[in-house]
């Protein structure tokens, strides 16, 4: 609303009064031209430096095992990969919130007796999950103990190896 209210006044200047205003605008112009003479675009490597200027820490994410078991899945993922092609065929114009929208509202509108076989299959996969976390993690616990009994620690190797080469360079 103000801007027009300015366009309105702009519109309404005699060319004395106008001859104020471009005489501002080429000033700002000349401005303009030499501050960019002397600018530098920042080169692309300082990408990672917008994260730094709060000076702090950017956390990567540790990379998932591919041994892992998969998780657990919920009675809704199961309701959800069950029902999804029927809603995109009964919704063809819905796109991916949308169909997600719906599946939701239909997933919170069954009865406890509609949820039931669901929950039974999402508990049967909880405790697969449960099973396979032991045996993955009795696996990794045995791994890690004989690589101590085998002396393959990776982390002293590389110490000691870099330690004695530095030594061996200065004689």
């Amino acid at each position: 609303m103000q801007a027009s209210l300015v366009a309105k006044a702009y519109k309404k200047l005699t060319p004395e009064e106008m001859k104020v205003y471009e005489e501002m605008v080429a000033k700002d112009r000349e401005r303009y031209k030499r501050e960019m003479e002397s600018y530098t675009p920042p080169s692309d490597d300082s990408s990672d430096e917008g994260n730094k200027t709060n000076n702090t820490k950017v956390r990567k994410k540790p990379k998932k095992d591919p041994n892992a078991p998969k998780r657990a899945i919920s009675s809704y993922i199961l309701f959800s990969k069950s029902i999804r092609a029927q809603v995109k065929k009964e919704n063809p114009d819905f796109d991916f919130g949308s169909i997600a929208r719906e599946i939701a509202k239909r997933f919170s509108a069954l009865t406890p007796e509609e949820k039931a076989p669901l929950e039974e299959k999402s508990n049967q996969d909880k405790q697969r999950y449960k099973a396979e976390v032991a045996a993955y993690k009795k696996k990794q616990v045995a791994k890690a103990a004989e690589s101590l009994e085998n002396g393959d620690d990776d982390d002293d190797d590389d110490d000691d190896d870099d330690d004695d080469e530095d030594t061996d360079d200065s004689d």
